[in-house]
């Protein structure tokens, strides 16, 4: 993911590469210094530029948390549409959350909305996906527009897609740091 508005942001890149097994690798590449860095530890909990996007919540909206329990909860209807409603448990011991709550679009199997919950059982964070961003892509639904609300913090963060490729042709090394490292 590459960031191009802000003006003051744009060139950032995030590179994420899962793993069969636990949390996925991030990789962050910073313009004004031509490196990227890996993000580990205490730094998954941090901001992901500036927005209250940290790199935990972008591993569990984008799916690539592989360690927890799941349990499917009664369906629900989001904007008079039925959704499936998933309950996670997150198994990694340096999580900040004690279950995260995804409701999935039944008929086009595309994310509605996520609860993130503290420790203690409070909500942390929301995020919601208007239905009229989901674009189609190829068989997919794709969210065009996410806003995530951190209520701790009181603020708000919408990340809005202006471009997206599915299934392009890429090299083997398309995904390599050291290439991200260089700003490719």
């Amino acid at each position: 993911m590459r960031v191009t508005d802000p003006a003051d942001r744009a060139g950032i890149a995030v590179l994420a590469l899962e793993k069969p097994k636990g949390d996925p690798e991030f990789n962050v590449y910073m313009p004004e210094t031509r490196k990227a860095r890996r993000v580990a530890g205490r730094t998954i909990d941090a901001s992901m530029f500036g927005t209250d996007f940290s790199y935990e919540d972008f591993s569990h909206f984008r799916g690539m948390t592989t360690d927890g329990s799941l349990k499917c909860l009664d369906n629900e209807q989001v904007e008079g549409v039925e959704n499936f409603v998933v309950e996670v448990l997150p198994g990694s011991e340096g999580t900040k959350y004690s279950r995260i709550v995804t409701w999935v679009e039944k008929e086009r199997c595309a994310l509605t909305r996520m609860s993130f919950f503290a420790k203690n059982g409070t909500p942390l964070k929301e995020l919601e996906v208007p239905r009229d961003s989901l674009k189609q892509m190829g068989e997919r639904w794709v969210p065009h527009k996410i806003a995530l609300q951190d209520h701790k913090r009181g603020r708000r963060t919408e990340l809005i897609v202006n471009e997206i490729a599915i299934d392009p042709e890429l090299s083997d090394n398309t995904f390599s740091v050291t290439r991200f490292g260089a700003g490719k």
